[in-house]
């Protein structure tokens, strides 16, 4: 199912947008509430950012540490080997409750 999922949405403004809309419908009960919002990918506007407003392990954990280690560099590896979508994780360091997750590449090679 993996091998199907990754054939038929490779990287683009579809599958980008459309793995948006799929974290913001099925996903929160498990990350919290969330939303779309749009932003300039590679030219173009995209609707492929999901801001998490109170992400449930950041808020419980309250240390950006753990958020790294135990929850957003396993999810990204994750994603991108599970489905074959690059996604870049970014905790708000301020207040440890909002997390924005972009399904393109980590601006950070070690991410």
């Amino acid at each position: 199912m993996l091998l199907q999922i990754k054939t038929l949405l490779p990287p683009s403004k579809f599958s980008r947008e459309y793995f948006a809309a799929f974290t913001t419908i099925f996903f929160p009960w498990l990350i919290g509430p969330c939303e779309v919002k749009e932003s300039e990918f590679e030219g173009s506007k995209e609707r492929h950012i999901v801001h998490i407003k109170k992400c449930r392990f950041l808020e419980s954990s309250n240390c950006a540490g753990m958020c790294t280690n135990l929850c957003k560099i396993p999810s990204q590896e994750f994603i991108k080997n599970s489905f074959g979508i690059p996604v870049n994780m970014v905790p708000s360091k301020c207040f440890f409750t909002n997390l924005y997750i972009t399904f393109q590449k980590s601006p950070n090679k070690l991410v």
